[in-house]
């Protein structure tokens, strides 16, 4: 759609109306907003009837002064036209850049939000696990309580126990996750 725009403004620059900037922002539109190839199209498209517009016009120069006149013409519309072409290229260049960093951190976002939910089902596995313990040798420490005394303390022991391992481990994990791993090391995410 912008090369049709561009060949139609040319177009129009062929018959003696010359837009200058209206064509070079049609190239700059198409430059910046599409590939290469298309591109160069556009810059072909929209410089060819400008080229003819200037031969038009050559006519009208005394015949000892075309030779000059050409080579100014000429020299001020390539620089101007390579000028949009270059800064069309660059924005084009900025946008893709800008997309492909917006994309890296999207994904380290979501490497981070993986990370936490490993983390967290890590820490919740810990913990039920020693709930679970702590909860059985509490109701085997009640049963045998009145039975064998000496058995209730081992279960209480053994709570007393599980919990310090339960909260050690806990320590570990919010540990790592609070300091940066030192470079060149991963972070110990393993049970201890």
């Amino acid at each position: 759609l912008h090369a049709v725009a561009c060949g139609l403004i040319s177009l129009v620059t062929m018959l003696d109306y010359m837009p200058v900037f209206t064509v070079l922002a049609g190239l700059f539109s198409v430059v910046a907003a599409r590939p290469l190839r298309t591109a160069l199209a556009a810059l072909a498209v929209s410089a060819v009837p400008m080229g003819l517009s200037i031969w038009g016009d050559l006519v009208h120069v005394a015949t000892e002064r075309r030779l000059s006149a050409l080579v100014g013409l000429v020299t001020f519309f390539l620089s101007l036209y390579l000028e949009v072409f270059l800064f069309g290229r660059w924005i084009r260049a900025s946008e893709t850049e800008a997309e492909r960093t917006r994309n890296r951190l999207a994904e380290a976002q979501r490497a981070i939000t993986d990370e936490r939910v490993r983390v967290a089902r890590e820490l919740h596995d810990i913990v039920a696990h020693s709930l679970s313990v702590m909860i059985v040798q509490a109701e085997g420490g009640r049963a045998m309580a009145a039975k064998k005394p000496e058995a209730a303390t081992e279960a209480l022991n053994t709570i007393a126990e599980t919990g310090r391992e339960a909260l050690s481990e806990m320590r570990r994990i919010l540990g790592v996750l609070r300091d940066e791993p030192e470079p060149g090391k991963q972070a110990d995410f393993a049970p201890a």
